[in-house]
């Protein structure tokens, strides 16, 4: 058969037909290059896409950041707003970066999930250097350039200004005047403004933290506000409920007469604290388990719907409030019962993961 006519036709059609195969494949692939690709990020979309009918805003703490990634990669389809505390203010008005600050990881993670990034700048309630920031008409625009360049520069959703524990109402004006300005300069640049705010169930409240804070100013220039409900015990009292339901309740029926209930966040407290008298330290639900296993104490839920237990250690007497699924439930209901915009977590880490089929439960 060497050489032979039939050999070379064979060969001919088999490479007709291979060629055409080739020619058409290549015109079909260029044909729906825009629908492989649309495809793609529809699956991708779909992927990423936030379930929950409310929203969900988390705080991802500087100092446990490793454990709240890992939360926040477990938990990306119910978060909606990523809230890392990175930063801090300085009396000449410049920024403080965190230590690990900035992670190019978290932000990358963040936009690849559509999840808005808005970083925390804080005071730590701790006032002093901000209350120059803010009383300095120079200082005060110098800082707002500073927050600008910040959230340019990392292309941030917005930025979250958390000026804790200001001395009163004599620094009414002067934040609200800040964040005025702060507030024209972000939507100029189609980015977004929030803050947390103390608990209070009337305008000037019961200390001087929120009477620094003015509601319906806030409600004017920002875009989300999350209500401080928890700490109503805290480290340096005695021990007791951290986020009573009556008071919970009581806030948010406030609340909801002076802010716009689409830009409100319930803040939900994932954490608890070991009392010592009437010093206490944060625990983590991880800790709250360990000491449980540790001192196999009875768990009891107070009349404000937390859970407690007591243990002794050297003689002293400890007491426990803690926070799991089945008691933030109780408060998320509050959300739907009111409708507001979603919740506020404090803090993303260690938290018990069952808290987020709750959430899930109540938000789906």
């Amino acid at each position: 058969m060497e050489g032979s006519p039939l050999k070379y036709f064979l060969v001919f059609v088999i490479g007709a037909i291979i060629g055409t195969g080739l020619f058409w494949l290549y015109l079909w692939i260029n044909e729906n290059t825009s629908i492989i690709d649309d495809s793609k990020s529809l699956i991708k979309k779909e992927e990423n896409k936030f379930i929950l009918q409310k929203k969900v805003a988390a705080w991802l703490p500087w100092w446990d950041q490793d454990n709240a990634f890992r939360s926040l990669k477990r938990n990306k389809d119910k978060i909606s707003t990523l809230k890392p505390v990175w930063y801090e203010v300085e009396k000449d008005a410049s920024i403080k970066k965190y230590t690990d600050a900035e992670n190019e990881e978290i932000i990358e993670f963040a936009k690849e999930n559509k999840i808005k990034i808005i970083p925390v700048i804080t005071n730590n309630c701790e006032p002093y250097e901000s209350q120059i920031v803010l009383s300095n008409k120079d200082l005060r625009e110098k800082h707002i350039e500073n927050i600008i360049s910040l959230v340019e520069k990392y292309d941030y959703d917005g930025i979250e200004p958390n000026y804790e524990c200001l001395d009163g109402w004599q620094y009414r004006k002067p934040f609200s005047d800040f964040m005025t300005q702060l507030s024209q300069e972000m939507r100029n640049r189609k980015k977004l403004i929030s803050t947390s705010v103390h608990a209070k169930t009337s305008d000037r409240g019961e200390w001087e933290g929120p009477e620094a804070q003015d509601w319906k100013v806030l409600n004017e220039v920002c875009d989300q506000i999350k209500l401080m409900t928890y700490d109503y015990h805290w480290s340096t009292s005695d021990a007791g409920d951290i986020a009573p339901i009556s008071w919970v309740e009581e806030i948010l029926t406030y609340a909801v007469g002076v802010i716009d209930k689409e830009k409100l966040y319930l803040g939900i407290p994932f954490y608890g604290y070991d009392w010592k008298g009437e010093l206490a330290k944060d625990l983590v639900y991880r800790d709250v388990l360990e000491l449980l296993e540790r001192y196999k104490s009875e768990v009891k839920i107070s009349s404000e719907k937390e859970k407690y237990f007591n243990y002794r250690e050297d003689g002293d007497l400890h007491t426990i409030y803690y926070f799991d699924r089945e008691t933030i439930g109780e408060r998320i209901d509050l959300v739907n019962k009111y409708d507001i915009a979603g919740i506020g977590i404090w803090r993303l880490g260690q938290e018990d993961s069952k808290n987020w089929q709750t959430i899930e439960e109540k938000f789906k």
